[in-house]
């Protein structure tokens, strides 16, 4: 969305804006994105052609990337917005809380477009995406909470200019908000200052060395079925291919004699709450579980094939 964004700061500048200036900021937007080029064009624009196969329909979806949402679908887009952003603030927040929020940051944004202030540029640079993304209908309808990583930060730094614009005028606001949010936030302060990263479901690089270590080690060459997200596969991929890629063959079932099956517990999204168990519940009919090793939120099944398939 950056080049549009760019653009529309442009057209809305208060000011002509010298080619000088144009040139400069394309220039550093331009440089912004050397790793990728040099990725591309040492895989064969593979980013490129898969991004465009993407937005005109040709990958990830049944029908189309882009459609006019019904009322429904406009409502679970938003919702998951108003969770999603409003946990950045208040992870444990009630989901009112949340829509306050959320409504509060969206309206100061629209109050400083239309103002002219300089700060308008962060409200475009928020409004923008998530205006595009409620016409977002690819990868078979789900929608990840990292598809809203780009309106992250505009929106952090909104909030904190509403916080600021309203505690110059009422100060006991300001007081009010930071005992909300340390009573709200105090489980997820601890438990970062306490942090383990092999424990519980936790799922990071060292769960997932550590699993991949699990497998290398196995005795004999092993074979791998892997069941995450999308694009997620590829941490697991690079590690093997670092550490034991004659070890490892990747499968795409259950193959006999018996295929060690990767999946992560984490409960959060879309594919963890609603596509995986039935996953599971389709590969228990073919096979049954010899082991089960869990690794923070990574979990290794060594499958059997049924006697009766």
């Amino acid at each position: 969305f950056f080049p549009l964004i760019i653009l529309i700061i442009f057209v809305m500048a208060r000011r002509q804006v010298s080619f000088k200036e144009s040139a400069e900021g394309f220039l550093g937007f331009f440089l912004t994105l050397v790793p990728q080029l040099i990725f591309d064009l040492r895989h064969q624009f593979f980013i490129l052609k898969h991004g465009l196969a993407f937005l005109v329909g040709r990958e990830n979806t049944t029908t189309t990337t882009f459609a006019l949402p019904n009322r429904i679908f406009l409502l679970k887009r938003l919702k998951t917005y108003v969770l999603v952003l409003g946990k950045l603030i208040l992870f444990q927040g009630h989901f009112l809380t949340l829509l306050v929020i959320f409504i509060g940051v969206v309206v100061f944004a629209l109050w400083l477009l239309f103002k002219k202030e300089k700060a308008g540029v962060i409200s475009i640079w928020f409004l923008f995406p998530l205006a595009i993304l409620l016409f977002f209908v690819g990868n078979y309808g789900f929608f990840y909470d990292y598809y809203l990583v780009g309106t992250f930060l505009p929106f952090l730094f909104l909030f904190v200019l509403a916080l600021v614009f309203l505690t110059q005028k009422k100060p006991v606001l300001l007081a009010l908000f930071i005992l909300l949010f340390i009573g709200l936030n105090f489980k997820v302060i601890k438990d970062r200052l306490t942090y383990n990263p092999l424990g519980d479901d936790n799922i990071n690089l060292a769960t997932e060395e550590k699993a991949v270590g699990y497998l290398c080690h196995q005795p004999n060459k092993v074979k791998v079925l892997i069941k995450v997200p999308p694009v997620i596969p590829y941490p697991y991929l690079y590690l093997i291919k670092v550490n034991c890629p004659q070890k490892i063959e990747i499968v795409q079932n259950i193959e006999a004699p018996k295929t060690y099956l990767l999946y992560e517990k984490s409960g959060f999204d879309n594919f963890s709450t609603q596509q995986l168990p039935k996953i599971l519940q389709s590969l228990d009919k073919r096979s049954y579980v010899r082991k089960y090793k869990k690794i923070g939120g990574v979990v290794i099944e060594e499958r059997i094939i049924k006697h009766n398939d």
